[in-house]
C-alpha cells in the first residue's frame, strides 16, 4: 500500500471512530432524573464552609449576606419559599409569612454560617444556612410549613433534614399543610365548612354556596394537577397531597349534587 492509500485509510478509520464517539454520546445511557427546578448547577460540586453577614431578606428562601466584603445573594438549597408578588403576579399564599420567618431566622445584621454547593444559573450562591445554635434554617423553614422541598439539579445534599422537617410540619398541620386558610388544604376545608352551612340557608343562598364549593373544588383540583413549580403543592407530603385531591374530589360532587338539587 502507498503512503498516500495508508494516509487515506487512517484518516476514513479516523473519522468512523469519530462519528461513533459523538453518536455513543448524543444517545445517551438513559433518561436523565427529573428536576423542578430551572436551575442546572452539579450536583457533584464540593461543599465550602464560610460565614455571611446578613445585609437583607429578599423573600422566604433567599437572603443577601456581605462575605469577605463582597455582597452576595444566597439561596438557600433544597427549599422553595411561596413565591412574592413580582412583575404583576399576585403573592401566593404564605409568602410574606415565610419572609418574616427569615427575618426572625436570620435577622438582618447577624451572623449566619454557610456551607455552599456552588451556584445556581441565576448567579446565586446556594447554601445551607445555620445559626448561631447550628440550627438549618433551610430545615426550620419547612418545619413551620412555609416552605417545600425543593431539587436542584439533582443537588440533594440537605434534602434529608428538609425532608424531615416537612414531615413534622405536615404531623401539626402547620401553615401550607392545613393550617392556613389560603393553603390547598385550608382552601377546601372552609368551602366544605361553607357547604355544610349551606343546609340551613335559605335556597339563593345555599345554591350560591353550592356553585362556590365547587369552583372552589374545581380550582384547588386544577392546582394540584398543574404541570408547575408551585411551593404550595410540593410542600405536601404524598399522604397530604393524596388526601387534599380525595377532599377536593368529594367536595365537587356534593357541591354539584346540591347545585341540581335546587335546580341550579
Amino acid at each position: 500500500m502507498s503512503n498516500r492509500s495508508l494516509a487515506s485509510a487512517l484518516a476514513l478509520a479516523l473519522v468512523v471512530l469519530l462519528l461513533g464517539g459523538l453518536w455513543l454520546l448524543t444517545r445517551g445511557g438513559g433518561t436523565a432524573t427529573p428536576t423542578i427546578s430551572p436551575a442546572p448547577p452539579s450536583a457533584s460540586v464540593s461543599p465550602q464552609a464560610g460565614d455571611a453577614v446578613v445585609v437583607w431578606i429578599a423573600d422566604g428562601d433567599t437572603l443577601d449576606g456581605q462575605i469577605d466584603g463582597v455582597r452576595t445573594r444566597i439561596r438557600l438549597l433544597n427549599i422553595d419559599a411561596p413565591e412574592r408578588a413580582h412583575d404583576g403576579s399576585a403573592a401566593q399564599c404564605l409568602a410574606d409569612e415565610a419572609t418574616q420567618a427569615l427575618a426572625r431566622l436570620a435577622p438582618v445584621g447577624t451572623t449566619v454560617h454557610l456551607v455552599t454547593y456552588g451556584n445556581d444559573r441565576y448567579g446565586r450562591l446556594l447554601a445551607g444556612v445555620q445559626d448561631n445554635d447550628g440550627r438549618l434554617i433551610n430545615a426550620e423553614l419547612v418545619r413551620l410549613g412555609l416552605a417545600a422541598p425543593l431539587v436542584v439539579g439533582g443537588q440533594r445534599a440537605l434534602l434529608e433534614p428538609v425532608r424531615a422537617a416537612q414531615r413534622e410540619a405536615a404531623s401539626g398541620r402547620l401553615g401550607l399543610h392545613g393550617q392556613a386558610p389560603c393553603s390547598l388544604p385550608g382552601r377546601i376545608s372552609v368551602a366544605r365548612s361553607n357547604l355544610d352551612a349551606a343546609g340551613a340557608a335559605p335556597h339563593d343562598a345555599a345554591l350560591a354556596a353550592g356553585k362556590d364549593a365547587s369552583a372552589e373544588a374545581s380550582a384547588v383540583s386544577a392546582e394540584l394537577h398543574a404541570d408547575a413549580r408551585d411551593a404550595l403543592v410540593q410542600g405536601l407530603t404524598a399522604e397530604g397531597y393524596a388526601a387534599t385531591d380525595a377532599a377536593a374530589s368529594a367536595l365537587k360532587r356534593d357541591a354539584d349534587a346540591l347545585v341540581r338539587r335546587l335546580g341550579g
